[in-house]
Parts: C-alpha cells; sequence; structure tokens
C-alpha cells in the first residue's frame, strides 16, 4: 500500500468509528448475503463476534503505517481462521461484505480513490491470513499455542512474558472432527 491510501483507509475510517455497531451489523448482513452456508460457522448471538470484528478493524486500520508491530496478529487470525473452517473463498466474500459495508455508511465520501485503497488494505491482510494459515505448523507449535491460550483464558497467566490484552474466547464444538476452537 502506498502512503496515500494508508491516509485514505485511516481518514475515511475516522469517519465511521461514532457507527461501529451499525458498520458491524452491516457487514454480518452482507456477509452471510453472499455466502448464507457459511452462518453455521457462527454461534447463534454474534454480539461479541460483532465487537471482535470492530476492535480488529480498528487495530488494523490503526496500524497500517507500521503494519509489522501487528503482522504477529495477524497471522494469528490467519492461522485461527483456518481452525474455523475459513476457505479460500471466504475470503472473498469477507471483503465484498467489508467494501459494501463501507459504500453504505460513508456514501459519496467513499470516493473511488479511497474505495481502491481499502481494497488493497484488505487484500493484504488477506493474503498474509491465507499464507499464515496454508503455512505448516508442527503439533508442538499447535499445541502449545492451545495451551497458552488456555492459560490465559482460563487462569490469567501469560506464558514466556507475554502480555495478552483480551482474555481468550474458547468453545468447544464436537462435531466432524472439528474439537477445540479458539478466538
Amino acid at each position: 500500500m502506498t502512503p496515500t491510501q494508508i491516509s485514505l483507509v485511516q481518514d475515511s475510517f475516522r469517519k465511521i468509528t461514532s457507527q461501529f455497531g451499525e458498520a458491524s451489523r452491516l457487514f454480518y448482513e452482507e456477509l452471510f448475503r453472499l455466502s448464507p452456508d457459511r452462518r453455521s460457522l457462527f454461534p447463534a448471538d454474534i454480539t461479541d463476534q460483532k465487537q471482535k470484528f470492530t476492535q480488529m478493524l480498528a487495530m488494523l486500520v490503526r496500524n497500517l503505517d507500521h503494519i509489522g508491530q501487528v503482522s504477529e496478529d495477524i497471522v494469528d487470525l490467519g492461522y485461527r481462521h483456518r481452525a474455523y473452517d475459513v476457505e479460500e473463498e471466504d475470503y472473498e466474500s469477507f471483503g465484498q461484505a467489508l467494501l459494501r459495508m463501507l459504500e453504505k455508511l460513508l456514501g459519496p465520501d467513499l470516493t473511488p480513490d479511497a474505495h481502491d485503497a481499502w481494497a488493497a488494505a484488505y487484500d493484504m491482510l488477506a493474503r498474509v491470513m491465507q499464507e499464515s494459515a496454508d503455512a505448516t505448523r508442527s503439533s508442538e507449535g499447535f499445541y502449545g499455542r492451545i495451551i497458552r491460550d488456555v492459560m490465559v483464558a482460563q487462569y490469567g497467566v501469560a506464558l514466556r512474558n507475554e502480555a495478552r490484552s483480551a482474555r481468550a474466547s474458547i468453545s468447544q464444538e464436537i462435531e466432524s472432527g472439528k474439537v477445540i476452537r479458539l478466538s
């Protein structure tokens, strides 16, 4: 992304920060319209998921000009989405839903250049997430991350001096080989 594109994304994002509730509602409404079969990947009540979406979006937009500082978070997001059975085509629906949400919220303030900047930002994010999800992980590393997240969620213990601001949310799902889902 160019510095101009980063500014366009950050400037347009500031215009919707007071509308996070509506933003997440529009986003998920559009996502489930585009991919109704993916609705089953989410709990019946997606209130918490909507909040996670806006928090992650805000963090990513805020750090676009120094993306290296959040690259581990993006990689982790890719790993987690793989565990949630998110597939390559889902990234396209997600990107379309994001852009449609922005179109509805910003109207004419989402200029063609701003639209292209958001598309570039999402493309960058999606590629890193997909590549990290596809990367081979050792079973030791995989289970080590699960153990760390359980320790943080259940006991508030951060391993190896890793501080996490939010507790990991853990749910179990026993169907078609899915046993533990971390978010």
